[in-house]
């Protein structure tokens, strides 16, 4: 699921990325972020809690941006 979402988000957007980020590479960052911040909440790790909700915001701004871009630039979701 994670790899499509990054699939059709790369795809939507465009960005100019170096060859090592690819589709798959991003989609197990994002997987093994997420399951690093769940297991930190299981075990109470609090200031590895907070590092995780700074790195979840400056993904929300980064996601905007895209989205910000794209609407300058009129490329739109084609499943929308």
């Amino acid at each position: 699921m994670v790899l499509e979402a990054v699939r059709d988000a790369l795809q939507v957007h465009a960005p100019q990325l170096p060859p090592a980020c690819s589709d798959e590479a991003i989609a197990s960052l994002v997987s093994e972020f997420w399951l690093g911040m769940e297991f930190a909440r299981l075990i109470g790790g609090s200031a590895e809690q907070a590092r995780h909700e700074k790195a979840l915001d400056a993904v929300e701004q980064l996601l905007m941006l895209l989205e910000a871009g794209s609407a300058r630039t009129g490329v739109t979701d084609p499943g929308r």
